[in-house]
């Protein structure tokens, strides 16, 4: 009670006009400066060590769908690439959040729509592949894949192919031309850091790329 007594003297007398500080009372203001630089001391100790974790989520889309028209993609209802043509590519980097709704239109009208179901919880390569659902309709279909963190190139075989034809893909060195290996389709493989080529056999038919 003497302290809020003597507290509220020194209240009272400041705030009547210019007084000269006893030392008592430099004392005490010096005492409350502390006591308050404690406070904010241990404030910002709490709080600097509650950050947000940013992941890099690249968002790839990829067209596997035969058409002579391109794709407006959009994010909900954010346009994030004007034109998407058959067989390309595109990444998008921005802000991405579980139950957002890929779409796609053509010439303005909407063709169908694929939901982000959640997000791995460090970064990470999505990929998105828009394709024909079957040869009797127009309807879009979709695949996913997420690529895992691992330090090495990865390959996944994703077939988007709705004829009758059967085929096989081969992946071997670029410098080795007896070593190559059958890949598998929708399945992903590891590989060791280096040039190869992927051969396609459609019957007597032959197609080569190099990645």
């Amino acid at each position: 009670m003497a302290l809020a007594n003597l507290l509220l003297a020194v209240s009272c007398t400041l705030t009547t006009g210019i007084h000269q500080a006893t030392p008592w009372e430099l004392r005490l203001a010096a005492l409350s400066d502390i006591l308050h630089l404690g406070q904010r001391s241990t404030l910002l100790q709490r709080s600097s060590f509650v950050r947000n974790l940013d992941y890099l989520i690249k968002f790839r889309v990829c067209s596997a769908y035969p058409a002579d028209a391109p794709f407006e993609v959009l994010l909900n209802e954010v346009t994030i690439q004007k034109e998407l043509e058959y067989k390309s590519c595109f990444e998008y980097t921005g802000d991405l959040h579980p139950g957002d709704n890929v779409n796609f239109k053509v010439a303005g009208l909407a063709s169908g729509s694929f939901t982000i179901d959640k997000l791995p919880q460090e970064d990470a390569t999505l990929v998105l592949v828009v394709y024909r659902h079957d040869r009797a309709s127009m309807a879009l279909s979709f695949m996913s894949h997420v690529f895992a963190k691992l330090s090495g190139p990865q390959v996944a075989l994703l077939d988007a192919y709705q004829g009758t034809a059967s085929s096989l893909v081969e992946i071997q060195p670029e410098d080795e031309e007896e070593s190559a290996e059958t890949l598998r389709f929708n399945s992903v493989m590891a590989l060791d850091e280096a040039r190869y080529k992927v051969l396609l056999h459609v019957g007597n038919h032959k197609e080569e790329a190099r990645i």
